[in-house]
């Protein structure tokens, strides 16, 4: 007799990349003193809101220290999800369908965590499914910061060199007659498996921001970002004292 599936409530999927562009092996690159996907494993299994925290890597050092702090690590993933053409729905996907294949277990809801957003905490990865909770609508809840700078005033240079205004009718506005803009920051990303599934993408549906501070929502993407992150963590540690 088959096994019948085991219905679990969320899945947490942190994926991680062996190669990088702008920082190498930027996933084990010292924040800290700690390899940057720490902070992330770490967060995701103190949340305490996730029935498998799983890391989704193609570079078996990442996974062994994954595994090493507690992830479970099941498989490595093919290098076709590994390339730069790849999406992150697919990634997902991918894990949750090896989980329904081989472990006999489906998932309510999904949460995705990116290394790179290492200032998120365990509470933000809370706070996050209660707004999806509250808001039976959304298909998904997507972390954001706001923008410091207003896009709408943007200005762009033209092939002859000269500089204009981006979007003209915007430029004149005062701040608080704009929209609110914001940057999606990687931190937190919750959806309900049977959109992911139907809009097969991060983007799309019903979603709902979830806001964060600047201070915790920072993605290190380039080496100044990761000195950034230092300085923040080192000023938080300091007002824990």
């Amino acid at each position: 007799m088959s096994k019948t599936p085991a219905k679990l409530d969320a899945i947490g999927i942190i994926p991680a990349k062996g190669h990088s562009e702008r920082i190498p092996r930027k996933n084990m690159a010292l924040l800290a003193g700690k390899p940057l996907i720490r902070y992330t494993i770490e967060a995701a299994l103190e949340c305490k809101v996730l029935d498998v925290v799983m890391v989704s890597t193609d570079d078996p050092q990442i996974g062994a220290f994954a595994r090493k702090l507690g992830a479970e690590v099941p498989f490595l993933r093919d290098s076709r999800l590994a390339s730069d053409d790849a999406t992150m729905a697919e990634v997902m996907l991918d894990a949750v369908e090896w989980y329904e294949k081989n472990r006999k277990k489906t998932f309510d809801k999904l949460c995705m965590l990116l290394p790179s957003s290492p200032l998120r905490t365990a509470a933000d990865i809370v706070a996050a499914k209660r707004l999806l909770t509250r808001h039976p609508e959304a298909d998904s809840v997507l972390s954001v910061t706001r923008c410091s700078y207003p896009p709408g005033w943007a200005l762009h240079v033209a092939q002859d060199g000269t500089v204009h205004p981006t979007w003209p009718e915007h430029i004149f506005k005062k701040r608080q007659d704009l929209p609110e803009w914001c940057d999606e920051n990687g931190a937190v990303f919750w959806a309900r498996m049977s959109s992911l599934r139907r809009i097969r993408s991060q983007y799309g549906g019903v979603q709902v921001p979830y806001f964060m501070p600047p201070d915790r929502g920072v993605d290190v993407d380039y080496p100044q970002e990761l000195a950034f992150a230092e300085f923040l963590l080192d000023r938080r540690r300091g007002r824990d004292e």
